[in-house]
């Protein structure tokens, strides 16, 4: 019999059950309190939401509910063993997603891998940064909260976000990393569909002293985030031999740091991440990976527990870098009006080969104005998208007519 018609099947039987032991129970016996008589709906729009969840169940699982019991109770109880073997079960879980940043060569990438996995062995450090483009990696991490008859299995769905280095010198001595950069990364969290941030990590490994320029970078990443100042905090990398005590010499020596005063508020913490080197692996330092290994299991534990906590979280619209690049896109969009208006109102007017490049100028303008407009769509009104899409429309007016196929 096919699948559907078991299903039938089955809830007529569960219908005729609860009638048969509504009838009994109102003209066979006296003196059933009223309150049982409140509680037979109930179990039986329990038993339709439990019939309702097991839709796909075989004509053998069925045939042996239809064994069971009549009883509201029996019947409950197999749907629950059923439900321990059922693969496909909903889960409720909690977002959070993270972006790393800084220097080139801060450690950023090993701390991402890291966090994914504590047994990973760190390469040599190369002389330009690997990460070229903003990069996304997602997992689900289980964890359980409380204590006692309290405790519950807590599901989170974590994004980590890797960046390319920031503030590097490329090869050609030409290629800086910049401002543009940071847009270029909003941008590529909005394609992530990321339009909200949870935790911001400043990267740098101080494994050599504090480097100016690492401060430097935190300055202008702080200006540039405005916006998510709760969210903003500092990881220092290559930790791994780093005890407690150190970590504390280490902060406070950071926060004693007179530009970064402004930066590390009350709210601001400064957290500690390292790896283990491949080196002590290839040379069978094993004290020296335990000792390293207890370390980054610690360090992971505590970044990771922040990460939990860190509920609140700020909308990318609301930052700064975000804002900014909104300008830029309504400073376009007025300068293609005008240069459309112009172009529309002095059409015999215009030596060809001037207007032919003006065009041109206009096509290049408007082609990087539909393009950002479009990756901005997940975070803008639809009045406003409307808005530049009139913009658009508009400005392709003046594009020559394409070539007639007589």
């Amino acid at each position: 019999m096919p699948g559907g018609v078991w299903f039938h099947c089955l809830f007529i039987y569960v219908y005729l059950c609860l009638f048969v032991s509504t009838y009994q129970q109102q003209h066979i016996t006296h003196n059933t309190d009223v309150s049982e008589h409140k509680q037979r709906p109930m179990a039986s729009a329990e038993v339709r939401q439990k019939l309702e969840e097991f839709i796909h169940l075989t004509p053998d699982e069925i045939e042996d509910m239809e064994t069971a019991d009549a009883d509201f109770g029996a019947m409950l109880a197999a749907l629950q063993r059923l439900n321990k073997d059922n693969d496909t079960r909903l889960k409720e879980s909690n977002v959070r997603n993270v972006i790393f940043l800084g220097r080139t060569r801060s450690g950023k990438t090993t701390a991402l891998q890291t966090l994914r996995d504590p047994f990973v062995f760190a390469e040599h450090v190369q002389l330009f940064s690997q990460t070229t483009d903003p990069r996304l990696y997602a997992f689900t991490m289980h964890t359980t909260e409380g204590a006692g008859p309290e405790q519950r299995e807590v599901n989170y769905n974590i994004s980590l976000i890797d960046t390319p280095g920031l503030y590097e010198k490329k090869t050609d001595l030409a290629q800086i990393r910049d401002d543009a950069e940071i847009k270029h990364l909003i941008m590529k969290c909005i394609e992530f569909q990321i339009t909200t941030l949870h935790c911001l990590f400043f990267v740098c490994s101080f494994d050599s002293g504090i480097n100016p320029d690492d401060v430097k970078a935190i300055v202008q990443l702080n200006k540039l985030f405005a916006g998510a100042n709760k969210q903003f905090h500092l990881l220092i990398t290559r930790s791994e031999g780093k005890l407690p005590s150190a970590q504390r010499s280490i902060e406070a020596q950071v926060r004693q740091i007179e530009e970064l005063k402004p930066f590390l508020n009350e709210g601001v913490k400064i957290f500690f991440l390292g790896s283990n080197h491949i080196d002590d692996y290839n040379s069978s330092l094993q004290d020296a990976v335990r000792s390293k290994t207890n370390n980054v299991l610690r360090q992971r534990a505590v970044l990771f527990q922040h990460i939990f906590d860190s509920s609140e979280a700020c909308h990318i619209k609301n930052m700064q870098i975000f804002k900014e690049t909104n300008r830029q896109v309504e400073d376009l969009a007025q300068e293609i009006r005008q240069q459309t208006a112009e172009l529309l109102s002095n059409t015999d007017g215009q030596d060809a080969d001037a207007k032919e490049q003006k065009v041109k100028e206009l096509k290049v303008k408007t082609d990087a104005f539909k393009a950002t407009v479009g990756r901005l769509s997940a975070v803008t009104s639809a009045e406003k998208i409307a808005e530049y899409k009139s913009v658009v429309d508009k400005a392709e007016l003046t594009y020559p007519s394409p070539p007639s196929d007589e």
